[in-house]
């Protein structure tokens, strides 16, 4: 059975970067398109094993999980690769289009495509599972998107885009000091999240002061087919449109995708960006204090919400039931982007007798938190509890593309599970007793007796299923 992403995201992406190839080639001199795509390609592979290198030394999960990759080089996709350079060339054209000649400026206005790109192709691919994301996805600002996921996308411009321009126009031997951005950036992933935010701030000032500041010139690109690169950003913007409307029926991310179609559409008329030549101080401090205002209010947003979390949980330990479900409705309506409080009030419910009010709490959990997989069993136990196989099947397939290998899933989608361990057998037949499945739960007990026979908890728990 072919792979739909082979349909929806492999042929639209091959297409696009086809077109933008041939448009460099029409468009750019020869040796400046070759650079753009054997750099661009480099920076993908480079940054899909920088990713996981910084992820692993900090002990963390990675961010973002593609389900079963096509094709990988080095255990970095080709379709990531792919996309880092269709993105990357557009993000230069349309820089190119709004901001004339004035080198920064390209790359300024190409960081801002980048950011509405990704919120439109993120969009898609978290409601169709190509991927997952490891941090909440519920944002109040981008539906699904996860906030990290956009300024991801965003400081390509920086990590290769900006350096890239810098290098290939100007004679200034400084322009190689742009090559540091990119590690710079990574390695603050390394440091406690106030510097990263200084980085992400410091990066932003950057970027905007040169934008506003230098006088540095740059005409990329001839004036010969023009429509390559347009035709290129139609197909990302009809592909997303095409897999929100039809694929997921999810019509309300459509608003994901308007201003990339504005972007694009306003790139193809005669509106330009006037950019004035302010004192970069000026620019630096104004962003600063922008930053500062956001952190600090980040922060106690996150305090409020860790102490109300802590009055609720002891509550809830005090046996004050009554107190800890109405803070913890409270928090779910004044935090909707963390999925915290849904899974703490799914559990109270289920365990005080009303599973149809804890399912949904449930489902909203994971669709924010996509790792959290007792929600998907949750649930999954919920819809077998009320004879609705299908349901629970769907649940845990979904649950399963985030871990496949998980052994409670895997029963609750309908598949034969073998026990590794006792304690997991064990756990598989709680769980098959718990959705009512007598027959199960005696034959995973039995089967588990006959491989480990000195383990006395599984006859135990025999004798006391058979009653």
């Amino acid at each position: 059975m072919l792979d739909p992403r082979v349909v929806y995201l492999a042929i639209p992406s091959a297409i696009a970067l086809a077109l933008l190839v041939a448009h460099s080639l029409r468009a750019l001199p020869r040796r400046r398109a070759a650079a753009f795509w054997g750099s661009v390609l480099v920076y993908g592979l480079v940054r899909g094993l920088g990713v996981g290198w910084v992820t692993r030394a900090i002990g963390a999960k990675f961010p973002y999980e593609l389900h079963n990759p096509l094709l990988h080089v080095f255990g970095v996709s080709v379709q990531e690769i792919a996309g880092w350079a269709v993105v990357g060339y557009l993000a230069w054209w349309v820089g190119s289009r709004y901001a004339r000649e004035r080198l920064f400026a390209q790359a300024a206005i190409g960081a801002l495509f980048l950011g509405c790109v990704s919120w439109a192709v993120e969009a898609a691919a978290v409601a169709a599972g190509w991927w997952h994301w490891n941090v909440p996805t519920a944002s109040r600002f981008f539906l699904n998107v996860p906030p990290i996921g956009i300024v991801d996308w965003f400081f390509v411009a920086t990590d290769f885009l900006l350096p890239f321009v810098a290098i290939t126009a100007l004679r200034s031997p400084w322009r190689f000091a742009t090559l540091l951005l990119f590690p710079l950036h990574f390695g603050a992933h390394l440091l406690p999240e106030v510097a990263l935010d200084f980085a992400h701030w410091s990066l932003l000032a950057l970027l905007i002061a040169l934008a506003i500041h230098s006088p540095a010139k740059d005409v990329p690109f001839h004036e010969r087919a023009r429509w390559l690169p347009y035709a290129s950003a139609a197909i990302v913007i009809v592909d997303v449109a095409f897999v929100l409307l039809f694929v997921v029926r999810e019509p309300r991310l459509l608003l994901a995708v308007v201003p990339l179609a504005l972007l694009v559409i306003g790139s193809a008329t005669r509106l330009r960006v006037s950019v004035p030549r302010l004192p970069w101080p000026v620019v630096v401090i104004a962003i600063g204090a922008i930053g500062v205002a956001m952190y600090a209010y980040d922060k106690a947003r996150d305090e409020e919400l860790q102490r109300r979390l802590d009055a609720a949980i002891a509550a809830r330990d005090n046996g004050q039931i009554a107190f800890a479900t109405s803070e913890l409705e409270s928090l779910a309506r004044d935090f909707p982007t963390t999925h915290v409080p849904l899974a703490m009030l799914g559990e109270i419910y289920y365990r005080t007798q009303r599973p149809q009010e804890a399912r949904p709490l449930f489902e909203r959990a994971f669709a924010i938190k996509q790792d959290y997989l007792d929600g998907y069993r949750y649930a999954a136990v919920i819809a077998l509890q009320n004879g609705d196989r299908d349901g629970a099947a769907k649940i845990a397939r979904r649950g399963l593309d985030v871990a496949p290998a998980d052994a409670q899933l895997r029963y609750l989608s309908g598949a034969r599970v073998e026990p590794s361990s006792a304690d997991e057998a064990m756990t598989l037949a709680g769980l098959a007793f718990e959705v009512g499945d007598r027959a199960t739960t005696v034959q995973i007990l039995e089967s588990a007796i006959a491989k480990w026979p000195e383990e006395k908890r599984l006859r135990d728990m025999r004798a006391a299923a058979s009653r």
